[in-house]
């Protein structure tokens, strides 16, 4: 049984149900089939997750059908697609391909959807006891592409 600590100059038990720090209380000891699966919550069900890691114009994504992603600016029009064919890995069920650099036929078609500008990020300078202070701000810009199809 814990304690409350002091409330009102009374010292208040935990019940027996409830520990003292949540912190410490023992988590139970589950088996998890796989990293990758994910409890479906209506049926109870494990279900394996499909998605790609794949590479555009520089950066590394994560992507899951029909999830929208943020990559840098296109000039691209929206609702034209657009065909990411540098698929570093694929996971489909229960098999994962990894590229040696990349999974040989795969691809990623995304359809572009709007685009736009980020957040504003502040970019400031300052020297020591030299009065040099410089604040400048960037908004980079996007183009925000959903992923349609996952093809290995």
């Amino acid at each position: 049984m814990g304690w409350r600590g002091l409330r009102f100059g009374v010292f208040v038990p935990y019940p027996e149900s409830q520990s003292a720090n949540p912190r410490l209380t023992p988590v139970p000891s589950t088996t998890y089939s796989s990293f990758f699966t994910v409890l479906d919550g209506m049926t109870g069900e494990g279900r394996s997750i499909v998605f790609a890691i794949v590479q555009c114009m520089g950066f590394q994504y994560r992507v899951v059908p029909d999830e929208r992603v943020k990559i840098p600016a296109t000039d691209l029009e929206p609702g034209s697609t657009l065909v990411l064919d540098q698929v570093l890995l694929i996971r489909d069920g229960e098999s994962v391909k990894v590229g040696a650099p990349t999974v040989a036929g795969a691809k990623v078609e995304v359809e572009v959807v709007r685009h736009g500008r980020g957040k504003k990020i502040l970019v400031g300078k300052y020297k020591k006891r030299k009065g040099y202070r410089k604040r400048n701000g960037h908004r980079q810009n996007f183009t925000e592409v959903v992923v349609r199809t996952i093809q290995s």
